[in-house]
Protein backbone atom coordinates (compact mmCIF):
# COMPACT_ATOMS: atom_id res chain seq x y z
CA UNK A 1 0.00 0.00 0.00
CA UNK A 2 1.27 3.45 -0.80
CA UNK A 3 2.34 5.53 2.17
CA UNK A 4 -0.25 8.20 1.36
CA UNK A 5 -2.95 5.52 1.66
CA UNK A 6 -2.33 5.31 5.38
CA UNK A 7 -4.33 8.36 6.11
CA UNK A 8 -7.33 7.61 3.91
CA UNK A 9 -10.21 5.32 4.77
CA UNK A 10 -13.71 5.06 3.32
CA UNK A 11 -17.09 5.74 4.86
CA UNK A 12 -17.62 3.71 8.00
CA UNK A 13 -20.78 2.81 9.88
CA UNK A 14 -20.24 2.43 13.57
CA UNK A 15 -22.72 0.85 15.95
CA UNK A 16 -23.80 2.71 19.03
CA UNK A 17 -25.77 1.88 22.10
CA UNK A 18 -28.33 4.55 21.26
CA UNK A 19 -29.28 3.36 17.76
CA UNK A 20 -27.78 3.89 14.34
CA UNK A 21 -25.36 6.74 13.87
CA UNK A 22 -24.59 8.58 10.67
CA UNK A 23 -21.66 7.20 8.71
CA UNK A 24 -18.30 8.79 9.30
CA UNK A 25 -16.48 10.13 6.26
CA UNK A 26 -12.80 9.60 6.95
CA UNK A 27 -11.87 10.85 3.49
CA UNK A 28 -12.97 14.44 3.95
CA UNK A 29 -11.08 16.90 1.80
CA UNK A 30 -11.28 20.05 3.85
CA UNK A 31 -8.17 22.20 3.43
CA UNK A 32 -6.84 21.29 6.91
CA UNK A 33 -7.33 17.56 6.26
CA UNK A 34 -5.63 17.76 2.86
CA UNK A 35 -2.66 19.64 4.31
CA UNK A 36 -2.34 17.25 7.25
CA UNK A 37 -2.43 14.19 4.99
CA UNK A 38 0.10 15.70 2.61
CA UNK A 39 2.51 16.57 5.43
CA UNK A 40 2.06 13.14 6.98
CA UNK A 41 2.80 11.42 3.66
CA UNK A 42 5.95 13.51 3.24
CA UNK A 43 7.08 12.71 6.78
CA UNK A 44 6.55 8.98 6.20
CA UNK A 45 9.25 9.05 3.52
CA UNK A 46 11.71 10.35 6.10
CA UNK A 47 10.54 7.83 8.72
CA UNK A 48 10.68 4.82 6.38
CA UNK A 49 14.23 3.69 7.27
CA UNK A 50 13.33 3.83 10.95
CA UNK A 51 10.30 1.58 10.46
CA UNK A 52 12.48 -0.83 8.50
CA UNK A 53 15.25 -0.89 11.12
CA UNK A 54 12.72 -1.55 13.88
CA UNK A 55 13.69 1.64 15.68
CA UNK A 56 10.09 2.85 15.59
CA UNK A 57 6.74 1.13 15.51
CA UNK A 58 3.05 1.87 15.33
CA UNK A 59 1.38 1.72 18.73
CA UNK A 60 -2.10 0.26 19.06
CA UNK A 61 -3.53 3.78 19.43
CA UNK A 62 -2.02 4.71 16.06
CA UNK A 63 0.77 6.86 17.43
CA UNK A 64 4.37 6.28 16.46
CA UNK A 65 6.78 5.30 19.20
CA UNK A 66 10.48 4.85 19.50
CA UNK A 67 10.97 1.13 20.11
CA UNK A 68 14.72 0.66 19.97
CA UNK A 69 16.59 3.95 20.40
CA UNK A 70 19.89 2.08 20.04
CA UNK A 71 18.98 1.36 16.40
CA UNK A 72 19.41 5.08 15.68
CA UNK A 73 22.83 6.74 15.82
CA UNK A 74 23.02 8.87 18.97
CA UNK A 75 23.37 12.10 17.00
CA UNK A 76 20.16 11.36 15.07
CA UNK A 77 17.94 10.39 18.01
CA UNK A 78 16.81 13.92 18.84
CA UNK A 79 15.85 14.58 15.21
CA UNK A 80 13.86 11.33 15.15
CA UNK A 81 12.15 12.14 18.45
CA UNK A 82 11.17 15.54 17.04
CA UNK A 83 9.77 13.97 13.86
CA UNK A 84 7.78 11.45 15.91
CA UNK A 85 6.35 14.29 17.96
CA UNK A 86 5.37 16.19 14.80
CA UNK A 87 3.81 13.07 13.31
CA UNK A 88 1.85 12.25 16.44
CA UNK A 89 0.65 15.84 16.69
CA UNK A 90 -0.49 15.65 13.05
CA UNK A 91 -2.33 12.39 13.72
CA UNK A 92 -4.12 14.01 16.66
CA UNK A 93 -4.94 17.06 14.54
CA UNK A 94 -6.31 14.80 11.79
CA UNK A 95 -8.60 13.06 14.27
CA UNK A 96 -9.90 16.42 15.48
CA UNK A 97 -10.40 17.68 11.93
CA UNK A 98 -12.27 14.53 10.86
CA UNK A 99 -14.48 14.73 13.94
CA UNK A 100 -15.15 18.43 13.31
CA UNK A 101 -15.88 18.01 9.61
CA UNK A 102 -18.24 15.11 10.36
CA UNK A 103 -20.05 17.23 12.93
CA UNK A 104 -19.27 14.55 15.49
CA UNK A 105 -16.64 15.71 17.99
CA UNK A 106 -18.04 13.20 20.48
CA UNK A 107 -16.89 10.40 18.14
CA UNK A 108 -13.20 11.34 18.19
CA UNK A 109 -12.28 8.13 20.00
CA UNK A 110 -14.05 6.06 17.33
CA UNK A 111 -12.30 7.97 14.57
CA UNK A 112 -8.95 7.50 16.30
CA UNK A 113 -9.55 3.74 16.65
CA UNK A 114 -10.48 3.42 12.97
CA UNK A 115 -7.45 5.36 11.80
CA UNK A 116 -5.17 3.39 14.14
CA UNK A 117 -6.51 0.10 12.79
CA UNK A 118 -5.95 1.34 9.25
CA UNK A 119 -2.40 2.47 9.93
CA UNK A 120 -1.56 -0.84 11.59
CA UNK A 121 -3.16 -2.82 8.77
CA UNK A 122 -1.18 -0.79 6.22
CA UNK A 123 2.16 -1.43 7.94
CA UNK A 124 4.57 -3.29 5.71
CA UNK A 125 5.77 -6.80 6.53
CA UNK A 126 8.71 -6.60 8.93
CA UNK A 127 7.55 -3.41 10.63
CA UNK A 128 6.69 -3.41 14.31
CA UNK A 129 3.18 -2.80 15.60
CA UNK A 130 1.51 -3.22 18.94
CA UNK A 131 -1.09 -5.94 19.34
CA UNK A 132 -4.33 -5.42 21.27
CA UNK A 133 -2.50 -6.16 24.56
CA UNK A 134 0.22 -3.60 23.85
CA UNK A 135 2.97 -6.10 23.00
CA UNK A 136 5.27 -5.26 20.13
CA UNK A 137 5.03 -7.78 17.30
CA UNK A 138 6.71 -7.88 13.93
CA UNK A 139 4.21 -7.80 11.14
Amino acid sequence: MRIAGWVALAFVMLPSSGGAQAPLDLNVSTPPAVILRHNMAQRQKWLLPHYESGAIGIARDGSLRMRVPEAVPPRARLALANELERENDARNDLVRELARSNGAPERSAEIRALLAAGWIAAARPGWWVQDERGHWVRK
